[in-house]
C-alpha cells in the first residue's frame, strides 16, 4: 500500500473528471468509464487536493470543519489517497 505524509501534495490525473453531488461527489476515470463515489468528507478532500493543498493542510482544515479526531481524519485521508492513487486517479506532485 502506498504511504503518504502530511507534506505531500497530490493532484488528479489528467484523465479524471470530478462532479459534486448533493451528498459528496463522483470521480470518473475517462479512460475506463469507471466511477468512484465519494462521501461528503472525501469530496472535500478531493476539492482541496485540486486546489493544491498539502495533505496536512487538508487534514487541518477538515478537522475544524467536521470536528473529528485528527488521527482518525489523517488515517482516513491517507487511506483514501492510497486507494485513489492505486486506481491511477491521483498523481504525486513534485
Amino acid at each position: 500500500m502506498l504511504t503518504f505524509a502530511r507534506d505531500h501534495r497530490l493532484s488528479p490525473a489528467s484523465h479524471v473528471e470530478f462532479r459534486a453531488t448533493g451528498d459528496g461527489g463522483v470521480v470518473v476515470d475517462m479512460n475506463t468509464g469507471t466511477c468512484f463515489g465519494l462521501n461528503r468528507v472525501a469530496a472535500d478532500v478531493w476539492v482541496l487536493l485540486t486546489a493544491g493543498e498539502s495533505l496536512g493542510a487538508i487534514i487541518d482544515s477538515l478537522v475544524q470543519r467536521y470536528q473529528v479526531d485528527v488521527s482518525v481524519l489523517e488515517s482516513d485521508t491517507f487511506r483514501l489517497c492510497a486507494e485513489l492513487a492505486k486506481a491511477n486517479l491521483l498523481r504525486a506532485d513534485t
